[in-house]
């Protein structure tokens, strides 16, 4: 009887890891989901957060009309700081 207690604690633990691996696989294909379709977002044109450039993690590279007109007025104001 001892035996049958033993067997049914390590199939409870194996379903448990199971579970475990599925929800972190899960969680991982959604992260990549997010990535792709970010940079896939970016790579085709459309802004990223909407418009709002100054937190940007894609100002720098970024080619779009409103980060254009944010880089041209944040050299406008450095220089007239000079």
């Amino acid at each position: 009887m001892g035996q049958r207690r033993n067997s049914v604690y390590d199939r409870r633990d194996l379903f448990i890891a199971v579970l475990r691996y599925i929800v972190l696989g899960l969680c991982a294909v959604v992260a990549g989901f997010l990535v792709v379709r970010k940079r896939r977002s970016v790579s085709q044109g459309q802004c990223i957060n909407r418009g709002m450039c100054g937190g940007c993690e894609v100002f720098e590279d970024c080619a779009l009309p409103p980060a254009l007109s944010a880089k041209h007025v944040l050299t406008r104001t450095r220089d007239d700081e000079r």
